[in-house]
């Protein structure tokens, strides 16, 4: 992504929901090409998560869900650093102009289908009351607990449709 252009997608261009098969999920190695802007674009938006993203997580997996080229977003899931043998997906964001177009979803699926969660139950955090609709909407339950809000619990796993 190049160019003041790239950096806010105007969301006219984008009429209503993005069907799956146009997002593409891609596994992240050490670096990935528009993670600056949407890091900038996170922080400018008081979120600071991101600042703290580390690639290469030897105990987990990070996707990046693109459209048209463009990085729209990305995620991980990792376990967690817990002794309840819980995995916690972390770094979540969606670029602004395609929140609510099914692009998180897009990626919390995929990340749970190539998770290696083997019936463990998966957690997550909202700090606004948007992400905590989204992970219900999700199928996880509210559970605020060492450090998370909500879990996905293996008898529910599997993101709602």
């Amino acid at each position: 992504m190049a160019g003041a252009a790239n950096r806010t997608i105007e969301a006219a261009w984008l009429p209503g929901p993005i069907a799956p098969r146009e997002v593409a999920i891609e596994v992240v190695g050490s670096s990935l090409a528009g993670f600056d802007i949407l890091r900038a674009e996170s922080y400018e938006e008081g979120y600071r998560f991101l600042e703290a993203f580390t690639f290469g997580r030897n105990n987990g997996i990070v996707l990046a869900a693109c459209l048209a080229g463009a990085l729209m977003g990305i995620g991980g899931l990792a376990d967690a650093v817990l002794p309840d043998d819980q995995q916690r997906l972390w770094g979540l964001y969606v670029r602004p102009a395609l929140r609510r177009r099914g692009v998180g979803r897009a990626l919390v699926a995929a990340l749970l289908d190539r998770g290696e969660h083997g019936g463990r139950a998966v957690k997550a955090s909202a700090g606004t009351t948007a992400a905590s609709s989204f992970w219900q909407a999700l199928g996880f339950t509210p559970e605020p607990r060492y450090g998370h809000t909500h879990v996905l619990y293996p008898s529910a796993q599997g993101v709602r449709q």
